[in-house]
């Protein structure tokens, strides 16, 4: 009877340990999203002419000056205008001049 207790007990106060310790964390996590939404929120539109920096893995965080990214902490990159990009866009068979000349597999015909 006494074991049977003990054994009651124990579970008792593991499912407790286990239901506070899911409370907290998702409590936590609660804050967390708080946080995020708040940084998202505070993200500024950069003016049109000006230089705009963004992050790599956030891309939806955007800065007027370069630095770092306050949610992972990488160098923020400059962005480029879509004219820019288009310009380092290379014909598939054009392999002249290239730093990253490799192969090419072009499509069956």
């Amino acid at each position: 009877m006494k074991r049977a207790i003990l054994i009651l007990s124990a579970v008792i106060i593991l499912s407790i340990s286990f239901s506070l310790s899911v409370y907290v964390y998702s409590q936590h996590e609660g804050r967390e999203m708080q946080g995020q939404a708040k940084e998202k929120a505070d993200v500024r539109k950069p003016a049109s002419k000006k230089a705009v920096y963004y992050c790599p893995m956030h891309p939806g965080y955007t800065s007027d000056r370069p630095g770092d990214c306050p949610i992972c902490n990488m160098k923020l990159v400059k962005k480029q205008e879509a004219g820019a990009v288009e310009k380092d866009v290379k014909e598939p068979g054009d392999i002249s001049k290239s730093k990253d000349a490799g192969f090419y597999i072009s499509p069956e015909k």
